[in-house]
C-alpha cells in the first residue's frame, strides 16, 4: 500500500508504534525500517523537552543496549528490521523513500545515537534530570538516575557489549561510536571500562579503514554520508572524546592499535585538508595527532613516552595541553596522590592555576610540596602557559577551560600560534599533567586492589550517587591557592 501524506507531527498511534517496536523489535506487531524512519523524524522534530522525549531516549537506550544473545541472534534482529512484515494498517506509516532498507537502518541508528549523545553532552558530565511527580516511570524525563543509563542489575560492561555488537558487521553500525563518546563524557566509570577493552577502538579503526576504501574523490563527501562522512565523524569523535577525558589512557590504547590506525591517518590527511566542512575539524585534528605520534610508539606496540621527550608539532602540542587542562579541571576528583577517595562530593580547585582539584585544603597543602609530583611545579607550568597566552585574567582563563564537553581547542591553538608561544611551556604542562594522571590512576588501582572502582551500591536514585544532590552536581571552588600564598616562591 503506498504511503499517504500525513501531518508533520507524529500522532499518538505513530508514537506508540515507535516505542513498541523499539521495545519489542522481534514481535510480529513491530514495524520495519520504512515506518520507523518516518515516525522517528516526526517525533524528533518536536522542539522542547517533554515526557515523550524522555520516553523516546529511555526506550532507544534500551533498544541499543539490550543483550540479544549471540551474534547470530543480533544479525536476525537486523534482518527482521530491514524486512517488511508490516500489517496493512502499519504500512500507511511507511516513509516514501528510494533508500534501500540497509541504509534506512543506518539512518535510524545514526539518528538515535547522535541524539542521545548530544543530549548527554548538553546535560553535562554526571548530571541528571529532576524526576517529576504524578507521572509514570516510563514517562519521566531521561535520565533521572544512574539506573536509567546503567540498570542496577547490570554493569557498565553489560551495557557496552551489546552496543558494540551493532558495529561488529562493518561497514554498518558505526553510529554507536558516537553513542559511546556521549556515554564516556557523561559517566566516568563507563569510560574506565571502555579503556579496558581495546578491541572497541580496534573496531572503530576498522570502520575508518572501510570509510577510506569507500571514499570517492569525484563525489562530494556530503553525498557519501553512510559510507564516509558518518563513520569518520563517529569514530574520530570517540577517539577525540576519550583523549579529552584521559589522555594517558588514550595513549595506551593508541599504542596497541597504532600500526592499523597510522596508515589510515596518512591517507586521510590529504583528503580532509581539502574539505571546509566544519564537521571535519575533529577528524582532521585527530589524524594529525596520530601522525605526529609516530616517533613515540615502539615497533612492538609499546608507548615510548617517559623514555625521552615527547615530540609533537606545535598545533598538536597546544591542543594536547588544552585538552588535558579542560579534562583535569572538569573531573570531580582529588588529585592528591595519597588521597584514597575516588569520587568526592565536593572538590575545590587551586585558585592559582585554576585547573587542578582537591577535596580539601589539607590535600592541597600536602600536594603542594609532595615528594613525588608536587603541585607547586605543575602549578607554575600552567600559570606560565596562561601568561604566554595573555589569559592571566582569572575570568578569561576560567571561561577558556571551564567545560571540556563543549570546548574546542581551535581558538586556543590559534592564540598560541599567533602569539608565537614557546612550545616548551605547553610541553611542560603536558608532561606534568600526564605524569600526575598516570600516578593518580596507579594509586587508585593499588588502593582498590587493581580495580578502578565503580558506582558502588545503586538502586536508590541519584541522591545516593557521590557528588550529586537532587540531580545537581555540587561543586565548590574555594581560593585554596591564595591560602597558600606564603608558601609560594
Amino acid at each position: 500500500m503506498p504511503s499517504r501524506s500525513r501531518s508533520q507531527n507524529a500522532s499518538k498511534e505513530e508514537r506508540d508504534l515507535l516505542f513498541f517496536t523499539l521495545s519489542n523489535p522481534m514481535h510480529d506487531g513491530a514495524c520495519c525500517v520504512l515506518a520507523l524512519s518516518g515516525i522517528l523524524d516526526k517525533v524528533l522534530k518536536k522542539k522542547g523537552e517533554d515526557s515523550r522525549q524522555g520516553t523516546l531516549f529511555r526506550t532507544a537506550m534500551s533498544f541499543l543496549a539490550t543483550d540479544r544473545g549471540s551474534d547470530k541472534q543480533h544479525s536476525a534482529l537486523r534482518e527482521r528490521l530491514k524486512t517488511c512484515q508490516c500489517k496493512p494498517k502499519i504500512r500507511m506509516f511507511h516513509e516514501s523513500t528510494s533508500l534501500p532498507s540497509t541504509e534506512l537502518l543506518e539512518k535510524i541508528l545514526w539518528t538515535l545515537c547522535l541524539h542521545i549523545a548530544d543530549y548527554l553532552t548538553n546535560l553535562g558530565p554526571g548530571k541528571f534530570r529532576k524526576a517529576k511527580q504524578n507521572i509514570s516511570a516510563d514517562a519521566q524525563p531521561w535520565p533521572t538516575c544512574i539506573e536509567d543509563v546503567i540498570p542496577a542489575s547490570r554493569t557498565e560492561a553489560d551495557v557496552l557489549v551489546p552496543i558494540v555488537r551493532w558495529a561488529a558487521d562493518y561497514p554498518g553500525g558505526h553510529s554507536v561510536f558516537a553513542l559511546l563518546a556521549g556515554l564516556a563524557r557523561f559517566l566516568e566509570p563507563f569510560v574506565q571500562v571502555l579503556f579496558q577493552i581495546p578491541v572497541v577502538f580496534l573496531l572503530a579503526t576498522r570502520h575508518l579503514q572501510c570509510a577510506l576504501q569507500a571514499y570517492d574523490p569525484h563525489v562530494d563527501h556530503t553525498l557519501q554520508m553512510n559510507t564516509f562522512t558518518s563513520p569518520l565523524i563517529a569514530c574520530t569523535g570517540l577517539f577525540h572524546a576519550i583523549s579529552v577525558i584521559n589522555m594517558p589512557s588514550t595513549m595506551d590504547i593508541l599504542a596497541k592499535i597504532y600500526e592499523e590506525l597510522y596508515p589510515v591517518a596518512i591517507k586521510m590527511e590529504p583528503i580532509l585538508r581539502s574539505m571546509t566542512d566544519q564537521r571535519m575539524t575533529v577528524p582532521r585534528d585527530w589524524f594529525g595527532f596520530v601522525r605526529s605520534m609516530r616517533d613515540s610508539i615502539g615497533t612492538d606496540g609499546t608507548l615510548l613516552y617517559g623514555e625521552g621527550p615527547l615530540v609533537l608539532e606545535p598545533p598538536v602540542c597546544f591542543a594536547g595541553a588544552f585538552q588535558l587542562m579542560t579534562e583535569m579541571r572538569n573531573r570531580n576528583q582529588c588529585l592528591h596522590l595519597a588521597c584514597t577517595v575516588r569520587i568526592v562530593s565536593c572538590t575545590s580547585m587551586c585558585s592559582r592555576c585554576g585547573i587542578v582539584r582537591y577535596c580539601s585544603h589539607m590535600c592541597l597543602t600536602a600536594a603542594w610540596t609532595a615528594p613525588h609530583l608536587p603541585h607547586k611545579t605543575l602549578c607554575k607550568a600552567i600559570r606560565a602557559l596562561c601568561a604566554a597566552t595573555l589569559l592571566m585574567d582569572d575570568t578569561a582563563w576560567s571561561h577558556t577551560v571551564r567545560d571540556s564537553a563543549r570546548s574546542d581547542p581551535t581558538e586556543f591553538v590559534g592564540t598560541c600560534m599567533a602569539l608565537a608561544v614557546d612550545i616548551r611551556s605547553a610541553q611542560a604542562v603536558i608532561e606534568g599533567m600526564w605524569s600526575l594522571s598516570q600516578a593518580k590512576r596507579d594509586s587508585l588501582q593499588a588502593t582498590n586492589g587493581g580495580e578502578d572502582g565503580s558506582y558502588g551500591d545503586r538502586g536508590h536514585g541519584q541522591g545516593d550517587v557521590p557528588g550529586y544532590y537532587n540531580g545537581v552536581h555540587r561543586e565548590e571552588e574555594l581560593p585554596l591557592g591564595d591560602q597558600l600564598s606564603e608558601e609560594v616562591d
